[in-house]
C-alpha cells in the first residue's frame, strides 16, 4: 500500500480533537508497517501535479491484470481501465510523490502534528 495525501488533511479537525488524535495513530501505526508507504504533501507545496479530485490508482503486482483508477465522486464513480488514461493518473502521481516528503520524515510529520494539535490527554 503506498498511500500520499496532502498536509491539510492532518489539520482539518473532523469530529473532536481525541478522535483527530486517534486516527492520526492509527494512521502512524500503519506507515510503520513494512508494506505501507505513507508520504505526505506539505502545505509549502504548490502542485500542479496534483489531481484535482481524490485518486485511488490500483496495481495487481504478480497478476496479469491491466492497473485501474478508481475516482470517486459525490454522487457515482468511475473506473478507468484504459492503458493511455491509467498512465496519465501514474505520471501525475510518480509526480505528486516526488513533491511530498519521504515515508520518514512524513511519519515524524505525521507524529509532530499529532502531539502539538491533538495532545494526548
Amino acid at each position: 500500500m503506498w498511500a500520499v495525501i496532502d498536509e491539510s488533511v492532518l489539520l482539518r479537525v473532523l469530529g473532536s480533537p481525541a478522535v483527530m488524535r486517534e486516527q492520526l495513530e492509527h494512521l502512524a501505526a500503519m506507515a510503520e508497517r513494512p508494506h505501507v508507504s505513507l508520504q505526505i504533501v506539505p502545505l509549502d507545496v504548490t502542485n500542479a501535479s496534483a489531481p484535482a479530485i481524490p485518486v485511488t490508482y490500483l496495481r495487481f503486482w504478480g497478476a496479469d491484470l491491466p492497473d485501474v483508477v478508481y475516482l470517486e465522486h459525490i454522487r457515482s464513480a468511475n473506473f478507468l481501465e484504459d492503458r493511455d488514461e491509467t498512465e496519465e493518473y501514474r505520471v501525475a502521481l510518480d509526480r505528486l510523490a516526488d513533491e511530498a516528503l519521504t515515508p520518514r520524515e512524513s511519519l515524524r510529520l505525521l507524529r509532530r502534528t499529532m502531539d502539538e494539535r491533538y495532545p494526548a490527554p
